[in-house]
């Protein structure tokens, strides 16, 4: 394959691909994601071909994401096709047909729940690949004052650190990274651990 072609297959987080289920289509809040994929509508090669990936998108009652689901470098799932039924199929039958035909290398799951006031109150990311079941990577907290100023973003799980200052990035499990906005703008402290 060459790199042209070999590009043009992959998905990238922040990408919306070529077919897109906005809430207007779906018959959902109009200017909401719910869908967006970079997998071909018809076979175009071996079972073990990366055919791209594909996002979708939950939101609460709020109007705010609850959960975010990527997956890219799928390729057929066995005795299947990884194939995109397009935006001719309803919302939930592409869904379906997507996580039953493709199995997918790299998978992310995003779960945010917000407070009463719409703030971002805390974070999930889990992480499995096709043959793992998903497992909980990092989550983070947070907290307001009473102006709605974030006064401390709390990490747990897996984190790398080190890229800001030019070193060359660390990982670390099980640790638990905090970051206080004691003064926002004028005193921050970031990257605190805390021990036990």
């Amino acid at each position: 394959m060459d790199g042209e072609r070999a590009d043009a297959n992959q998905f990238f987080e922040r990408s919306l691909g070529d077919t897109i289920v906005n809430g207007h289509e779906a018959g959902l809040r109009p200017s909401a994601l719910y869908l967006a994929s970079s997998v071909p509508s018809t076979d175009s090669g071996g079972p073990t071909e990366d055919r791209g990936g594909w996002v979708t998108l939950d939101y609460g009652k709020s109007g705010n994401v609850t959960q975010m689901t990527v997956r890219g470098q799928c390729v057929d799932a066995p005795g299947e096709q990884c194939t995109d039924p397009g935006t001719a199929a309803s919302l939930g039958n592409r869904k379906a047909a997507l996580r039953n035909g493709c199995a997918c290398a790299v998978q992310h799951h995003y779960q945010y729940r917000w407070d009463e006031l719409n703030r971002l109150a805390e974070a999930r990311r889990w992480d499995r690949d096709a043959t793992t079941s998903w497992e909980l990577k990092v989550r983070q907290r947070y907290c307001y004052d009473a102006a709605n100023v974030r006064t401390v973003k709390q990490t747990f799980g897996d984190i790398t650190f080190g890229e800001e200052a030019g070193e060359s990035p660390m990982s670390v499990s099980d640790v638990e990274r905090v970051a206080l906005y004691v003064s926002p703008g004028d005193f921050e402290r970031r990257g605190m651990e805390t021990t036990l």
